[in-house]
């Protein structure tokens, strides 16, 4: 384990600037509620990624988290629709 002690107004690095996963979470600390998307070097870490989307959500109204749900909900189906798609094919091959 290991611990760092950051002042976050005294972190300057910009975005491209950023060369260590530790830079990237200080970055996402002192700046995660001004930024619009997922600046690619950011999204390279899923779990800097969920911190970003769960910040995200965070100020979002309740029709607007309902949209994303709705929108995941969607997603989750149709992924669903294409794996039984895809084992379904499989089966269909092995069969005389």
């Amino acid at each position: 384990m290991q611990l760092i002690f950051v002042e976050l107004p005294k972190f300057k690095k910009a975005l491209s600037e950023l060369t260590s996963l530790t830079d990237q979470w200080i970055y996402f600390l002192k700046e995660a509620s001004s930024l619009d998307g997922i600046p690619d070097n950011l999204g390279e870490f899923l779990e800097i990624e969920m911190a970003l989307n769960i910040a995200n959500q965070v100020n979002m109204t309740v029709e607007e988290l309902e949209i994303v749900e709705r929108r995941g909900m969607m997603l989750q189906d149709e992924k669903g629709r294409i794996t039984y798609a895809e084992e379904k094919d499989v089966l269909k091959r092995r069969s005389p």
